[in-house]
């Protein structure tokens, strides 16, 4: 009897430590999970960075284009002033 007893106690220290184990594993997955959806955000955020850095530097550029062509519109009237002679 005492020895079925022991055995019986034994199965179900087992199967304890088999459930802790499974656990343990579940929650290294969890982290897991957790781990790859930080780095999926951390890589969407660099890249919604990187389009907001080039949407910047394409207003910066339109901005050049326009000042030129004002410049180059003022340099025209100038000529045009300089060359008529009333």
């Amino acid at each position: 009897m005492q020895v079925r007893k022991l055995q019986v106690r034994k199965l179900q220290v087992r199967k304890l430590q088999v459930r802790k184990l499974q656990v343990r594993k579940l929650q290294v997955r969890k982290l897991q999970v957790r781990k790859l959806q930080v780095r999926k955000l951390q890589v969407r955020k660099l890249q919604v960075r990187k389009l907001q850095v080039r949407k910047l530097q394409v207003r910066k550029l339109q901005v050049r284009k326009l000042q030129v062509r004002k410049l180059q519109v003022i340099k025209l009237e100038t000529n045009q002033l300089s060359t008529f002679k009333p």
